[in-house]
């Protein structure tokens, strides 16, 4: 017995030591995933001037380029793992893009096919965003935030009811309430002070070419005594403000600076409307003529629970098909960024290099048409928006951005 022993112990041993190999050789293996674009009716490859097919893994945040092949065939050869692939297509122009994303396991050679769509194109877009804060006193983080939209389009746009707000949810915590099948539900469900501008319908004209600053507090935050010196930005001269207070005393109202309106207030009383330093995504929307706003956010049918959670706070709902744009703006730290909007409304992510920077993010100029800025709009961030940028609350570039 002691022999037999003798010889199955080592026996035992090397077999155990080749299956655990073969273990880890299956978790570290490299796989090829083979991408096929599927294209909306009345498009072909042949009609895009440019496209990015870009793969990150979900666990890691590594990100890596597919290589075109045939037949409108990509590829890449990557560790096994969990991944997203957001596919970003440039039709000719700058107001039009085609849009892709998908999710995928890849733990042997794997085929997927990405479903791409054409994003919307409204002509009101979100031009600039200070969203990163500075430090007062090196300690709090203070609230001077800024959000500018732009006329990009060549007609009138009317500002009268667009809704303005912040998505539930924060970075680091994946939404999987608000999917299904893998896949962002197509809605956007917004929490915060839910905000609007005032209007019947054409008070508020927006020129083409023309922006308006949307100040969180409009004062000059570098020189006024409850401002902060470290703050890169006077807002006194905003166009709007985001005035609060009658949710919270706190907030200080600027009465030269017309105030926004809050339709609904959800979740925690913040002092102040704010996309948080550690990035969340904004929308501005518009619903269909005649809706009123204030029946509609206490309308319980459009309201709704997170699906995920025990918590009964219910959340705004947006169908998508009413959103003019979005920014999905992701933390800083590469493991704790999600993303929250579909690619029909932003295909990529966005944010400055550190927090508390006192920089912005700032879209990208296409061209100047008979002095006129035109701003790029593909309905891609990362493609759209410069980072960690000087604030320029009502300044327009001068030049073509490379």
């Amino acid at each position: 017995m002691k022999k037999i022993l003798f010889y199955i112990l080592p026996l035992l041993a090397i077999l155990t030591s080749v299956s655990c190999s073969d273990d880890n050789e299956k978790v570290a293996r490299n796989a090829t995933l083979s991408i096929t674009l599927k294209f909306p009716e009345g498009y072909t490859s042949a009609d895009l001037s440019e496209i990015s097919v870009k793969v990150t893994n979900t666990q890691t945040s590594q990100t890596y380029n597919a290589t075109k092949g045939d037949n409108d065939k990509y590829s890449v050869t990557i560790p096994s793992g969990e991944y997203q692939i957001s596919v970003s297509g440039q039709l000719p122009g700058y107001i039009k893009a085609l849009n892709g994303l998908a999710n995928v396991s890849v733990y042997a050679d794997t085929e997927a096919t990405v479903t791409l769509s054409e994003g919307s194109f409204s002509g009101l877009i979100f031009k600039e965003i200070y969203y990163s804060k500075v430090k007062k006193n090196g300690k709090t983080p203070y609230n001077d935030e800024f959000y500018e939209l732009y006329n990009n389009s060549d007609e009138v746009v009317y500002l009268d009811n667009v809704i303005f707000g912040v998505l539930e949810g924060s970075q680091g915590v994946l939404p999987s309430g608000w999917m299904e099948n893998g896949e962002l539900m197509k809605i956007c469900a917004l929490t915060s002070y839910i905000t609007a501008f005032p209007g019947n319908g054409t008070d508020y004209p927006l020129q083409p070419g023309k922006s308006v600053v949307i100040a969180t507090k409009a004062m000059n935050h570098k020189d006024d005594p409850n401002g902060c010196p470290e703050s890169p930005v006077n807002l006194e001269n905003a166009d709007w403000e985001i005035y609060v207070g009658d949710y919270n005393q706190k907030d200080v109202d600027n009465p030269d600076v017309p105030n926004m309106k809050i339709i609904k207030q959800i979740g925690s009383l913040l002092v102040d409307f704010q996309v948080p330093y550690t990035g969340n995504a904004i929308i501005i929307a518009r619903l269909p003529q005649g809706t009123d706003l204030d029946a509609f956010a206490n309308d319980e049918s459009n309201l709704m629970t997170n699906p995920a959670s025990t918590a009964a706070t219910k959340y705004l709902i947006i169908p998508q098909e009413y959103v003019l744009d979005g920014v999905d703006i992701v933390n800083t730290n590469a493991s704790k960024r999600v993303k929250r909007l579909r690619p029909e409304i932003d295909a990529g992510t966005i944010h400055n290099t550190t927090d508390y920077c006192g920089l912005s993010i700032r879209r990208k100029v296409h061209e100047i048409k008979d002095g006129r800025v035109i701003y790029q709009d593909t309905n891609n961030s990362e493609n759209d928006f410069l980072i960690d940028q000087v604030p320029t609350p009502g300044i327009h570039p001068t030049s073509v951005d490379n």
